[in-house]
């Protein structure tokens, strides 16, 4: 990929429901790459790369102040099992908008911990309910 100059930066504002602005000759709009549109209802930023609104990519530790977390920890010595759920805030326990991982310690004594983390079916997409997080399979 060659680098592009953007003449002028473009930035657009509004809701998910609204339609974002597309190339259309006949009403004289003229996106260049790096537009970016911004939904005021969902925190979400997408970025016009010449063809389509892509969603903005963010590093890990952006997306997680972002969401609201729920945890469960089982103490069952030798092994402890910590289930962490991340979704939008605001989201309900029993909508599929969860990215769940599951923790698994398991204590030696005398040596440290063996640790595993697990997605619910090896995801990490946001898809999972919180409320069934103990009957997924993790891997």
């Amino acid at each position: 990929m060659s680098v592009e100059r953007v003449a002028y930066y473009q930035k657009y504002i509004g809701l998910s429901s609204d339609e974002k602005p597309i190339v259309d000759e006949s009403v004289d709009i003229s996106l260049l790459p790096g537009a970016e549109f911004y939904e005021t209802d969902t925190n979400n930023s997408y970025v016009w790369n010449g063809t389509e609104w892509k969603l903005k990519s963010f590093s890990i530790t952006q997306i997680e102040a972002h969401y609201a977390i729920r945890l469960e920890n089982t103490d069952a010595a030798p092994t402890k099992i910590t289930y962490i759920g991340e979704a939008l805030p605001g989201s309900a326990n029993g909508d599929p908008v969860w990215r769940i991982r599951k923790v698994t310690e398991t204590d030696h004594p005398g040596w440290d911990p063996d640790i595993t983390v697990e997605w619910v079916n090896g995801s990490d997409a946001f898809t999972s309910i919180w409320n069934g997080h103990a009957g997924y399979t993790y891997s």
